[in-house]
């Protein structure tokens, strides 16, 4: 392969403000990185080429030294572009508000934290490994509704994970 990519954090990642600056929207509200509904969406038809369309990828810290983050490291070598590394958040299932994304993503926390998270704490890899297994195991999942409805209560546990997280020990 090629020269390792470039390792930095996203400015406007460590403190307590958290996430990068550049996330927010001009007239958005919220503190960098936390913007959950102050983005603009955009559909894309094409191709899009990551060596000549991005100058970085952006990645949380929880997938450091994980197969995913080793994945999406040499995919940024491959494509010769930078990687960054935000600040993270993490949560326990307790901090999770009951009147945010509805009352499902308690107790969801709850049960992602018992099957894939000795830690008990919630960060970005968790919810993918959970997400995985909404997937790959459904069955294990039906009491909160068919796949698609579970992984959008996952993305809302996300919301939840983005919108009340503490900043994760900055680990680089």
């Amino acid at each position: 392969m090629g020269e390792a990519p470039v390792r930095r954090r996203v400015p406007g990642s460590g403190g307590s403000r958290g996430g990068a600056a550049h996330l927010r929207c001009p007239g958005g509200g919220g503190e960098p990185g936390r913007a959950l509904d102050d983005y603009i969406e955009a559909q894309v038809h094409g191709t899009v080429d990551l060596a000549t369309d991005a100058e970085a990828l952006v990645l949380d810290p929880s997938f450091d030294g994980t197969e995913s983050g080793k994945r999406l490291v040499a995919l940024a070598d491959r494509c010769g572009i930078a990687v960054e590394w935000h600040g993270g958040f993490t949560l326990t299932a307790d901090a999770v508000p009951v009147d945010f994304r509805g009352p499902v993503m308690r107790p969801l926390a709850a049960r992602i934290l018992r099957d894939h998270a000795p830690s008990g704490v919630l960060d970005a890899a968790v919810l993918g490994v959970a997400a995985r297994s909404v997937v790959t195991t459904p069955d294990l999942w039906t009491e909160w509704g068919d796949q698609a409805e579970t992984l959008q209560y996952v993305k809302q546990l996300w919301h939840c994970l983005v919108r009340y997280g503490t900043l994760a020990n900055d680990r680089r």
